[in-house]
């Protein structure tokens, strides 16, 4: 393996996209792997697996859905497994990372397939000619994992954002 594609995948800037009638998604092409380098060729990473999850942001028990690279949640999954067995909050976080997650694989087209329970608890509709809102979303990205929202939710979250931050400078001045 190149020292190029043994960094770790990182993940910046917001996009708006649409999810197919297959529920498909397209990853931003600056989000995908290095491509490895054998033999003095570039050679495509063909499937990635990412951990999807549902989110709480502020009072919304699922506004999104974070993906990240499986090796990333790992390093997560195992705080959680070395926490305390009988600890109510231990065992709250566990049964919710446990019952709200799913692994999914980047095809070599650099799509993931979302899952239908996950997209119906965010508000993600599925692609409709019939209704011209249904299937946009935004990526946002976390650095090392990123978020999928539906664009509408997406669209009030930024603006409660700048709200506050609104709120904040007024305070200050």
């Amino acid at each position: 393996m190149s020292e190029e594609s043994s960094r770790p995948m990182r993940f910046y800037a917001t996009y708006p996209f649409d999810i197919d009638a297959k529920k498909r998604l397209q990853i931003p092409s600056k989000w995908r792997p290095i491509a490895e380098v054998i033999g003095g060729k570039k050679m495509a990473i063909m499937e990635i697996e990412f951990m999807l999850t549902l989110t709480r942001v502020g009072q919304d028990g699922c506004a999104c859905i974070t993906a990240m690279p499986a090796e990333v949640f790992e390093q997560y999954a195992q705080k959680v497994v070395g926490l305390p067995l009988l600890d109510p909050n231990a065992e709250k976080l566990r049964r919710f990372l446990g019952s709200r997650s799913e692994p999914v694989m980047m095809d070599g087209a650099g799509r993931i397939t979302l899952p239908t329970w996950m997209m119906d608890k965010v508000g993600i509709l599925q692609k409709s000619a019939s209704d011209k809102a249904a299937g946009k979303v935004v990526l946002q990205g976390e650095v090392d994992r990123f978020s999928i929202w539906s664009a509408s939710k997406y669209e009030a979250y930024e603006k409660s954002l700048n709200q506050q931050d609104e709120n904040e400078i007024e305070y200050s001045i």
